[in-house]
């Protein structure tokens, strides 16, 4: 599964093998890189594919003359997508669109990289647009970009002294961060086209009442257990390396990677939980949404569930008691029951029962009969099942 170290950590100027497998070791398997230049561009591919990651490359000399410099790199190996913007307005779509279609014309096989942001109080200003809704299909249909991405970064508490320290109110989840997933989603799967999505792994402080707060592994997992639950095929963390303060000095805080490479303690919260992602992977690259719902408090823009109408055949009784997501994917005869905890502050539990030959997936990947009874839900945590269309899997 694609997992992007989200940033411009290093300077193609100082790339090598051992800063990429600083990628690779927290469990990322892509990156970022600006680069100018057919040579630099080159030695970046080479040294990422020695690293075991992949590239998403951003550089001037590609979108300056992608007829010339294209065919030279598009069978690489470690090439993964041509980044080409981020958060853009409408009022850039069309320019980006017609780079988009130069690209493509001469490497089909790979996507171009636009980043949308996420649902905000104020459209016009952020986007140009009145809704969302004009946004993405604005942005579709003038951008063929092969690819789907946006980011929210969800998790909020009140504003406190800093945001490593310990909130003294409980944490809250944005409000519009899930009716951005149903929208995104629903174009993925309409198109047929890929979307990835975000989490925030440093403390962010840029909005006037709100901070989000030094995530835990939970909350990490709370993030992108959301997004796959929605259909993500890929994951990405911001920011694995920031190369300058903000104004509100937030970025540089507990970040994976510091500007001078110093590994702090967020790597390894991340390491964890890509671990787990990837050992689960399987369930969900490939898998489509069939039924996305909520129980417990319903977020604005989704729907409630409904055990009459919204479990699979393979699920014979479930009885929800908290904040929780509940979803079932679908890939080919296989369907996949996902049942995930997104009260950012507390235990979840729900009771269920299943058809003969249904499994568990564990958190090492490994599958299991599903047991009848009780699940008490750390917060992030998921619980996936799986059968194969007859009852087993």
């Amino acid at each position: 599964m694609p997992i992007v170290a989200w940033g411009w950590p290093f300077k193609s100027s100082e790339v090598d093998a051992a800063h990429y497998r600083l990628i690779r070791d927290c469990g990322c398997n892509h990156t970022i890189q600006w680069v100018e230049g057919l040579d630099g561009i080159r030695k970046c591919l080479d040294a990422a594919e020695e690293a075991g990651i992949r590239l998403l490359l951003h550089s001037p000399t590609v979108v300056g003359d992608p007829e010339k410099v294209i065919p030279q790199i598009k069978n690489h190996p470690a090439l993964a997508a041509y980044y080409l913007a981020d958060e853009p307005p409408v009022q850039k779509m069309k320019e980006l669109g017609a780079i988009t279609r130069r690209i493509r014309a001469v490497d089909d096989a790979h996507p171009v990289y636009m980043n949308w942001f996420g649902i905000v109080d104020d459209m016009k200003r952020w986007y140009g647009v009145e809704t969302f809704d004009e946004y993405l299909d604005t942005s579709i249909r003038e951008v063929p970009a092969g690819l789907y991405t946006f980011d929210v970064y969800p998790i909020y508490a009140a504003r406190f002294s800093r945001p490593l320290t310990r909130a003294k109110s409980p944490l809250v989840l944005r409000k519009d961060w899930y009716a951005t997933l149903e929208a995104v989603s629903e174009r993925s799967c309409r198109t047929d086209v890929p979307f990835w999505a975000f989490a925030a792994v440093v403390p962010i402080r840029n909005h006037k009442a709100f901070d989000n707060p030094m995530p835990t592994v939970a909350h990490l997992k709370l993030q992108q257990y959301s997004n796959l639950a929605y259909g993500a095929q890929g994951l990405q963390y911001y920011d694995f390396c920031p190369r300058a303060q903000s104004v509100e000095n937030y970025l540089l805080d507990g970040a994976p990677l510091s500007p001078e490479g110093r590994i702090n303690p967020s790597y390894w919260r991340m390491a964890e939980v890509n671990r787990e992602l990837q050992a689960r992977a399987d369930v969900f690259l490939g898998s489509v949404p069939v039924r996305i719902r909520h129980a417990g408090n319903i977020p604005q823009g989704t729907l409630a569930f409904d055990a009459r109408r919204d479990l699979p055949g393979f699920v014979t009784s479930f009885v929800p008691d908290g904040d929780l997501l509940v979803s079932v994917l679908r890939k080919g005869s296989r369907e996949v029951f996902v049942v995930v905890n997104r009260d950012p502050n507390a235990v979840s539990v729900f009771t269920a029962t299943f058809a003969p030959g249904v499994k568990y997936v564990r958190k090492n990947g490994t599958r299991v009969p599903a047991c009848d009874g009780a699940y008490p839900m750390d917060i992030g945590e998921a619980e996936i099942f799986v059968s194969d269309g007859n009852g087993g899997s």
